[in-house]
């Protein structure tokens, strides 16, 4: 059985990659920079004054030091290759959909609809630009690191899976809302007080880290309704 979930892991990556190629690899052949694509460049390669710590904004990385750390890296690795940075964003959609699958077989769903619900997420992504801008990309890795975390969450392991929606919280703040209604997505295995219990404290922390990311940005702040 074991060996039959790895074949069958191994295949559904195969097919991921092969879907990814077939829709986004023109726009990475043929793709460029936008926008704060060339921002980032500039400041990974001389820095950006003050707020600077080298290639780092330091400012930024009170509210988002994931985000802080990881947007300079692809520029100091792949420097101006537009199609290295845009084939990373669509590495990084492959990731989110394997973690999508992971989370939906975590919940009890079949193996077949699960794959295809990856699929979907894949070619319909939840922001265009996560897929076609290079910089916007990396926000998917804060959306990985929350679905992993309510993986974990959903197995019993509160500690791994709190450090995980911490990380994707603090990475970019889209997930927030997500994660402030972990009970919603616990009822889906257990009775409403069970998850009430294991999901409060995920609220009480989304809750807290959200005021703090509102308080400390210098972003402008959508309302709650355009946030959910």
């Amino acid at each position: 059985m074991a060996d039959r979930r790895r074949l069958f892991g191994f295949a559904y990556l195969a097919a991921l990659l092969l879907l990814a190629g077939a829709v986004y690899g023109t726009h990475i052949l043929h793709g460029g920079f936008a926008w704060d694509d060339w921002q980032n460049a500039a400041t990974a390669r001389f820095g950006g004054g003050s707020r600077f710590l080298g290639p780092f904004d330091v400012r930024e990385a009170l509210y988002e030091p994931g985000l802080a750390l990881t947007l300079p890296l692809p520029h100091l690795v792949f420097g101006l290759h537009p199609a290295l940075h845009l084939a990373l964003a669509t590495a990084l959609a492959v990731a989110l959909s394997l973690c999508l699958y992971a989370l939906l077989r975590e919940l009890g769903v079949e193996r077949v609809p699960a794959a295809f619900a990856g699929a979907l997420a894949l070619v319909f992504p939840w922001s265009d630009s996560v897929r076609l801008w290079a910089t916007a990309g990396l926000n998917q890795v804060a959306v990985c690191l929350y679905l992993l975390g309510a993986m974990f969450a959903l197995r019993g392991r509160r500690r791994l899976s709190l450090a995980l929606y911490l990380a994707s919280m603090l990475t970019y703040a889209v997930t927030i809302p997500a994660i402030a209604l972990s009970p919603l997505l616990y009822r889906f295995k257990m009775p409403w007080r069970e998850a009430w219990l294991r999901g409060r404290r995920d609220t009480l922390v989304a809750l807290a880290t959200g005021a703090f990311v509102a308080a400390a940005t210098t972003k402008s702040v959508q309302p709650l309704a355009e946030t959910l």
